[in-house]
This record gives C-alpha cells, sequence and structure tokens, in this order.
C-alpha cells in the first residue's frame, strides 16, 4: 500500500449493513466469464493500483467509536485480495464458493481467478458495508479499466482519486423541507405478513444459494411480453414473485400482503454516469393482493398500477428519512433498535419477501483488456433467518435470479420452490399469456 492512513466517518446506509449481520451475510458477488485467460500477476497489480487511486478499499469498519469509521487497515499488505482457483466455474460451484463462511477479520473487498481448462473466470466479493450494488458493480468497472491500461502499458499511477460521493445528502437536498416531512408522514414499516419456516432453536446452518439462469431466448420474449402490456421488467418480476409465494402459501390467500423492493437512489443524482463505491439503496414496500381467478395479466395490470404510483411519489425517500431519524440518537442506540425489530420478526416466523434487482452489468465496461466477458451476473446478500431475499441481474440478453438463504432443509424447499414457481410464471414463450 502507497498510502500510509485513510480516516472517514462511515455513512448511516453503510451502518444498515452493520445492523443487518445477524440476520445476513452482508455480502455481494460480481461474477464474469470470460472468452480467454485473465493474467494473475497483473490482476494483482491491479488490485494494488486499486487500493492505492481509492484508498477506502484498503479500509476496514470500525464499530469501536461512537460513531463508526472507516479505517486504513494495519494488516492490508499481508493480505490476499486476490488468489487463483484451478476449477471450471458453472453455476453449481459459484453457489458453493459464495456460499462458504467468511471470518469477521474478512476484507471488504476481494476477488477470486477460476482458471477453467480453457477459459477464465472472476468473482468478486464485496462486503455490503462498503458498496450496494451498483457501488459493487462501479468498483468493478474501476478495475477492469485499470487492467486494461497496465496491459497497453498506458497505466500511470495516480494520487488518490475521489471514490465519488458516499452521502446520501445530496439525494435529500433535491427534496425541500415540507415535500419530505409529507414523505416521512407516508412512510410505515409494517410488520411481517408472510410465515416462513422456523430453524428448532439453538439450530446452526450456513449460508447457501439457488441460482437460475434464463437464455437470450427467453429473455428476448419476455421483453416483448413487457413491452405489449407496457410494463417494466421488474413489474413483471415482482407480479411473477407475487403469484408463486400464493400459490405456495395456501393460508389467508385473499389478503393484501406487502413484498419490499430495493431502490437506488442514485436515480435522483444529476449525473448517474460517475463512479460511486457507496451504499446509496433504499427500499419501499407495496401492499399487493391477487384474486385467486385472476390471470397472470391481469394481476400483473393490478400491480402496474399500484407500482406506477409509488414511482411518481418519490419511491425510497421516507424510508432513507426515517434511518436518518433513528441514526440520530447515535449508532449504537440505532443497532439496537433495529436489532430488536429483526429479532420480533424471527421469533414470529414471519417476514416480508425481497425483491432486488441488481441491475444491467454493462458489458462494454467488464472487458480486462483483449479478454473479453462473455457472461456475467451479481448475486445478492444471504439471509441467516426465516424470509426470503431474491435478487436479479442481467448481462447482456441473459436474466440471472437467484435467492441467498439459511441452508436448512425446510428453507431450501421453500426457495427452491418459489425460484421454480416464479420463473415458471415468466411469459418467456412467443406469445404466451399465463393464466
Amino acid at each position: 500500500m502507497k498510502n500510509d492512513s485513510f480516516y472517514r466517518l462511515a455513512e448511516p446506509l453503510d451502518l444498515i449493513a452493520v445492523c443487518l449481520r445477524p440476520v445476513s451475510n452482508q455480502l455481494l458477488f460480481v461474477i464474469l466469464k470470460f472468452g480467454g485467460r485473465i493474467d494473475f500477476e497483473r490482476m494483482q497489480k491491479t488490485f494494488c493500483e486499486l487500493l492505492y487511486a481509492y484508498p477506502l478499499l484498503a479500509c476496514e469498519l470500525d464499530i469501536s467509536p461512537r460513531w463508526p469509521v472507516w479505517k486504513t487497515r494495519k494488516d492490508i499488505d499481508r493480505l490476499k485480495l486476490v488468489t487463483v482457483q484451478n476449477e471450471e466455474a458453472d453455476e453449481s460451484l459459484m453457489a458453493e464458493h459464495v456460499g462458504r463462511h467468511r471470518d469477521p477479520g474478512w476484507p471488504t473487498i476481494r476477488v477470486t481467478l477460476f482458471r477453467g481448462r480453457t477459459t477464465d473466470a472472476l468473482c468478486f466479493d464485496v462486503d455490503h458495508t462498503l458498496a450496494d450494488a451498483a457501488g459493487a458493480k462501479d468498483l468493478v468497472y474501476a478495475a477492469a479499466e485499470i487492467y486494461s491500461q497496465l496491459e497497453q502499458g498506458s497505466y500511470h499511477s495516480a494520487p488518490t482519486a475521489s471514490i465519488g460521493e458516499r452521502s446520501h445528502k445530496p439525494v435529500l437536498r433535491k427534496f425541500g423541507p415540507y415535500k419530505m416531512l409529507a414523505l416521512l408522514a407516508k412512510w410505515r414499516a409494517p410488520s411481517g405478513k408472510w410465515k416462513f419456516p422456523v430453524p428448532e432453536r439453538g439450530s446452526e446452518a450456513g449460508c447457501a444459494y439457488s441460482i437460475r439462469r434464463l437464455p437470450p431466448e427467453a429473455v428476448g420474449q419476455l421483453k416483448k411480453y413487457c413491452k405489449r402490456h407496457e410494463a417494466t421488467l421488474n413489474d413483471v418480476l415482482v407480479a411473477a414473485l407475487y403469484c408463486a409465494l400464493n400459490d405456495l402459501d395456501e393460508s389467508n390467500k385473499v389478503s393484501v400482503r406487502p413484498i419490499r423492493i430495493t431502490v437506488d437512489l442514485r436515480r435522483y443524482l444529476t449525473d448517474r454516469t460517475k463512479l460511486r463505491i457507496a451504499n446509496l439503496s433504499s427500499s419501499i414496500c407495496v401492499n399487493l393482493e391477487r384474486d385467486p381467478c385472476d390471470s397472470f395479466d391481469e394481476t400483473l395490470s393490478h400491480m402496474s398500477g399500484t407500482l406506477g404510483k409509488i414511482k411518481a411519489d418519490s419511491p425510497g425517500i421516507g424510508a432513507t428519512l426515517a434511518l436518518d431519524l433513528i441514526f440520530l440518537i447515535g449508532f449504537r442506540g440505532a443497532r439496537t433498535i433495529l436489532q430488536t425489530f429483526f429479532k420480533s420478526g424471527i421469533e414470529s416466523g414471519r417476514a416480508n419477501p425481497m425483491l432486488t434487482n441488481l441491475g444491467i452489468i454493462n458489458d462494454t465496461r467488464v472487458n480486462f483488456g483483449a479478454t473479453k466477458a462473455v457472461d456475467g451476473y451479481l448475486l445478492g446478500p444471504s439471509l441467516l433467518v426465516p424470509g426470503l431475499s431474491i435478487s436479479a441481474s442481467s448481462f447482456k440478453e441473459n436474466l440471472t435470479i437467484n435467492a441467498g438463504f439459511r441452508a436448512d432443509n425446510a428453507t431450501r424447499a421453500l426457495v427452491e420452490s418459489t425460484l421454480d414457481r416464479m420463473v415458471s410464471y415468466l411469459p418467456t414463450l412467443p406469445d404466451e399469456s399465463i393464466s
């Protein structure tokens, strides 16, 4: 490390990830597959330059002060941030790799190079305290750019670069005080309405991941369906998840029940192309209802109307303001409040499922020099408690849907069934209408 030390106050949205650690592993993974080879030594050099240009990446989050701080790790030079594994990177291997236990001292970023017989893959591990999915992608884009310049011999070690705005304050400044007060007044934190398997008291289980991949032909038909029905891909994913959950949960079938959806706060910033390795995500809770007699098209129509109204009313801002208020009492007090809320949901076995659209991986920005990326996807955090968290991401014409979950048999059966049924609802055949 060329930088001697770095010190920066943590942001409230960084600390949410700390508060969530008892219920989730709070790790993000960016997986890229290539049509050729990645140079291991050049990748090591890339990470050295990456940490020099963006010193926050060489930090650990110290939560011992009254307000947590990012500070340079004393052992950063001894950590192996780039490792190699001589295995073919198929989906089953990736699911096994990302599900492995990470020690508390694990670095906030790390990359594993998978050496196949003729091609390579990279798996970037990113701690959620450092960045959300959009920030993780920005980190990978920065690494690809440095690697490419090193290959061409055009890279020159630059002075410390801006890691981009990490605070959500510029987002809130887009709204006047009366608007913020109105949005805060509307915000509610609904209690869990969906029943999930509760593990036996004292039982232990690690993380597991289940991955579903839709090929270009299916995604092409899905996009045509979206266009015909004037719906977004996210709308269709929400509708498919809601229908799947209703099919599997026979109790209280006609009641209104919520699904949580993440919101990227970068949508409110003027320069959305600027690199921001940060946590700038919030969420909304959408209360939905499905008549058992409705077709999928009818369910989607009702859902699109509900989502449209929410999208028009500054989504995600109310939840962000509420978190700001909670953290006014300090980190320790806020953590106690939030973890008490999480504990009540764990004991009841009731939670609200979450769908996170991790977005599109820009295929033009993940080529490492002459080695072109041919496929890729993101995996979101894995839950360690009752609940369901599903993520979706796109690369070119491929769509990946996945869930991370507590690896007990009852939860695995529920997750696998939900993903299978969710995918079955997606209109991926020509002129398909699902009843």
